[in-house]
């Protein structure tokens, strides 16, 4: 009843590679209905060790979203042989939501997945994040004036692809719009002035900077 804290079990198996471990025990905090932390860990017999930590947190008729970070210290093969090798790896996941009805003229959103080349390869635990060759992220906010013409945004773009090696960012994106603008419409006019009511105009401006 209520909000619990206690130990997470971890599961045990045999890897071909890093040997017998111990993966995904750890501690779950409950802190508060609006926030949890659930702490990981992950040993293996090879002297390869990992650490992750999962949030979610909510705040009612507000935002909710989840961030989870993990870091992995991967070793292959014997300490003194031609075959060693030593990876260190990360990945981060963040997803933010807000709700639509908590600020009508601005939103913020984020989805965030990002990481070095290795980790989905070695340190996966589903056939799909073995497979996942695309990372992508966005971070998105945007601003509206109420009664008023105007639009702002402003964005931070990822993309990767782990095989190629390869990383695309677009930070930032900024872009304005002015919606049309009819300045005539109300001014009097004569019959053979009368189209300068339906004159008007927009107005956008984009600025990107873009690191390959």
């Amino acid at each position: 009843k209520g909000q619990k804290s206690g130990i997470l079990i971890p599961t045990y198996g045999e890897s071909i590679n890093q040997g017998f471990f111990l993966t995904d025990g750890g501690y779950y905090f409950g802190i508060s209905d609006k926030v949890d932390l659930a702490v990981r860990g992950d040993i293996y017999s090879k002297g390869s060790w990992g650490a992750k930590a999962l949030s979610n947190y909510a705040k009612r008729y507000k935002f909710n979203g989840n961030i989870s970070l993990s870091y992995a210290n991967q070793k292959f093969g014997e300490k003194y042989l031609d075959d060693y090798n030593e990876l260190q790896n990360f990945r981060i996941n963040w997803t933010h939501n807000q709700d639509a009805k908590a600020r009508p003229d601005r939103r913020f959103s984020a989805s965030v997945n990002a990481g070095s080349s290795g980790f989905g390869r070695y340190q996966n635990t589903t056939s799909r994040q073995y497979l996942q060759n695309e990372l992508s992220s966005s971070i998105t906010f945007t601003k509206s004036w109420i009664g008023k013409p105007y639009n702002f945004s402003a964005a931070i773009n990822h993309n990767q692809n782990t095989l190629l090696k390869t990383i695309s960012i677009k930070l930032p994106e900024l872009t304005f719009n002015v919606a049309r603008i009819l300045p005539f419409q109300k001014m009097e006019t004569k019959n053979g002035l009368r189209w300068l009511k339906t004159l008007g105009f927009s107005y956008t401006t984009n600025l990107r900077n873009q690191i390959d």
